[in-house]
């Protein structure tokens, strides 16, 4: 990956055709290059604040899932709503921005609506069911949850879809954890690290996070706190800040540490992620 991304700051946005502008935009949002998108696609979509009407549907597409990833959440959504409503993507991406927001329940017909509309391939689709999936279980409707991810594996299984199963096995420990099934949770961590202690990939990552979260619950508390700060390195090095930040949350809870909890809380900017805060530690913070 870290290949690819030298290889593509290399080339100048000039070099690019014009019909390639939308695709080459997404490539680079996918190598984690969001503002090279950016630049490379807001003089096709911009006029100076306005919109030009005549950027392609894909080209906006492009531009509002790259802004939706350095955090311009509001101008991303203003770009998705003005989409025809027959465009799938744009309630995907919608879907996103909820989910980058910690508004799961919001996020949940948005996916329902895409995958409603949407003649993308079976994988393709796949992929949008993990992510409905993983709304559900943070939205606490777990009969619902179960039951996709029970559809998601025969069909991951069936299609060879590695990765695919790779991340269902996070999922389905987050279900066991909404649960308190401890035990349960710690069982399909275990099995889907198979033994690899190293972290390699984000995969890898929020496997050894959990993995850390479950010890802790399951009588191992200094153990589960040296883990979670062995992560959040791992994390940094990674420039993965979502972890970083659930890494604090989960020490400041675990520890009780009301001073690492108001940095958590004030350093998010996000309502939904504050009142999750105040919801699991109003007790004593």
């Amino acid at each position: 990956m870290a290949a690819v991304r030298a290889e593509l700051t290399q080339i100048s946005s000039s070099e690019i055709p014009n019909a390639l502008r939308a695709e080459m935009g997404h490539l680079l949002i996918r190598v984690g290059l969001p503002h090279r998108a950016i630049s490379l696609l807001s003089p096709a979509v911009r006029r100076g604040a306005e919109l030009r009407q005549e950027a392609s549907t894909d080209e906006r597409l492009a531009y509002a899932l790259a802004l939706a990833k350095i955090g311009s959440s509001r101008e991303a959504t203003m770009i998705l709503t003005l989409l025809p409503p027959s465009v799938p993507e744009g309630f995907l991406y919608r879907g996103y921005i909820c989910q980058t927001q910690w508004n799961y329940v919001e996020a949940i017909p948005f996916i329902r609506k895409y995958l409603e509309l949407s003649k993308r391939e079976p994988y393709e689709l796949a992929i949008a069911r993990v992510n409905l999936l993983a709304c559900l279980i943070n939205a606490q409707e777990l009969a619902a949850g179960e039951k996709l991810l029970a559809e998601l594996r025969e069909e991951a299984v069936r299609g060879g879809w590695h990765l695919i199963k790779r991340h269902l096995f996070e999922l389905e420990a987050q279900l066991a954890m909404g649960r308190n099934d401890w035990g349960r949770a710690g069982q399909i961590v275990q099995d889907a690290r198979a033994g690899r202690t190293a972290i390699e990939s984000i995969s890898d990552l929020l496997l050894a996070k959990w993995s850390a979260w479950i010890m802790a619950h399951q009588g191992q508390l200094d153990e589960g706190v040296r883990a979670i700060e062995e992560v959040r390195s791992a994390a940094r090095t990674m420039l993965h800040w979502e972890t970083i930040r659930e890494c604090d949350r989960m020490r400041a809870e675990l520890i009780r540490d009301p001073d690492l909890l108001a940095r958590v809380y004030a350093g998010s900017p996000y309502e939904s992620f504050r009142a999750k805060l105040k919801e699991r530690c109003g007790g004593w913070a």
